[in-house]
């Protein structure tokens, strides 16, 4: 089973100190010690979480195009955290 780690936010003035790298560790902790699976997706045009995640490992699994309304599709990237 999995759990999907839905959103992840760091203040701006906050970034660049560890905290984006606490949270998700603390995210994939309850998800394993619940026996789940943890998964994400972030916006493909969202470098920084992208490198975040690749640099904790986490597994690159697709990317799909997502459409949000008639006129917007956006590229999705979806993670697997590492076994």
């Amino acid at each position: 089973m999995t759990a999907v780690v839905s959103r992840l936010f760091v203040a701006p003035q906050a970034r660049g100190h560890g905290i984006g790298a606490l949270l998700i560790g603390q995210a994939v902790g309850e998800a394993r010690r619940r026996g789940l699976h943890p998964v994400l997706d972030v916006v493909a045009s969202d470098a920084a979480a992208a490198a975040l995640y690749e640099r904790l490992g986490w597994e690159l699994m697709a990317t799909v195009k997502q459409q949000w309304s008639p006129h917007q599709t956006v590229a999705i990237r979806c993670y697997a955290a590492p076994s």
